[in-house]
Order: C-alpha cells, then structure tokens, then sequence
C-alpha cells in the first residue's frame, strides 16, 4: 500500500540519516581521541634499563638498540593506544575485584634483575590461601581467545613474560590471566 511505502521510505531515510551523523560524530572524535592521546604520551623513546620480557618476540637488533639508547620516536595510531587503554582498563578492574575480596598484595610490582639485565611490571600479585601468586593479565582478540580455550595453551610469548616473572621473583608457580576483547569472557 501507499502508507507503507512512505513508512518504509521514512525509514530508510532516517537509518541512512542516523549512519551519517553517526560517522559524523566518529570523524570528529577519532581525530579528538588521537590528538588526546598523543598529547598526553612523551615520543621520545628512551634508555631502557634493562630487557622487558614482553619483548621476547623482538629481534636481536631492536633489542640491542634499546639498551643502548637509541632515539628514535614512537608514533602509535590512535586505534593501538586505545588497545593499550583497552588492556590497562582491563587490568585494573581485576585488580579492583580482586582487591575487594581482600586478595591483592601489590600491584605493578617493578622486578628487577642485572644479568642480565631486566627491568618489567608484574600485574598483580595477590594471597592465595597463604602463598604468593603472580598474576600477569592479557586481553586477547576473539580468534586468539578461542585458540586459547579450545587447547588449553597459552601464547608463547605470555608463557615467557610469566616465567621471568617467576625466576625474578623466586615463585613457584603464577597465572596467565586472559580476557577475551569481544565479550570479556575469561580463563
């Protein structure tokens, strides 16, 4: 009928609208967003003191030119430092439920070793029935997420980063925290 089509033409109309102010609204804050972003973060990229064990897929050459200080300037994209934020976020609200069930010992604990030399953050470190347990905590796509789950495994790289973490720290054993970007579901 007559009626419906105005109504369904009323209708794409006001979805075409609604994209169009929609991307809009994205094409004014996304550049906002990176300016933000690039203000609030130094580029110069400075002396490491030491190797970061989340570095361990980092070749020989980079990891040379860190320890000796070479400047160069980093240059994220606003998408990767919202990933980065993405990840923080995700830490801290781990830490903040864990913290309320009375569990969190420390935070970002600098671990520090000189040879060789290494310098990082551990996530959490939280009481677990009387013993120290390290927890490092990782947002991960879906895909990665899935893999995760379906073998039981976690990323080399991860599994790397935890056993330095527990060699500097003297623990036993410790936890691969990961949370899955899309839905927040854990392991």
């Amino acid at each position: 009928s007559e009626q419906a089509f105005v109504f369904e033409t009323i209708l794409i109309c006001s979805e075409r609208l609604l994209r169009f102010y929609e991307q809009r609204a994205l094409d004014i804050l996304n550049p906002a967003y990176n300016v933000q972003r690039q203000v609030a973060r130094p580029k110069k990229w400075k002396k490491s003191s030491g190797f970061a064990p989340s570095n361990t897929n980092n070749c020989a050459r980079f990891l040379g030119y860190r320890l000796r200080g070479f400047e160069t300037t980093t240059n994220f994209a606003g998408q990767t430092l919202r990933i980065f934020d993405q990840g923080r976020d995700v830490e801290e609200r781990l830490i903040k439920y864990l913290d309320e069930l009375g569990l969190v010992l420390d935070s970002q604990i600098n671990l520090v070793r000189t040879n060789p030399p290494v310098d990082c953050f551990l996530d959490i470190l939280i009481d677990f029935y009387g013993n120290e347990m390290p927890i490092e905590v990782k947002s991960i796509s879906n895909e990665g997420f899935v893999y995760r789950k379906a073998t039981h495994k976690p990323k080399d790289d991860h599994y790397r980063q935890l056993q330095v973490y527990l060699d500097i720290g003297k623990w036993e054993r410790g936890i691969l925290y990961y949370v899955n970007k899309n839905n927040n579901e854990h392991l």
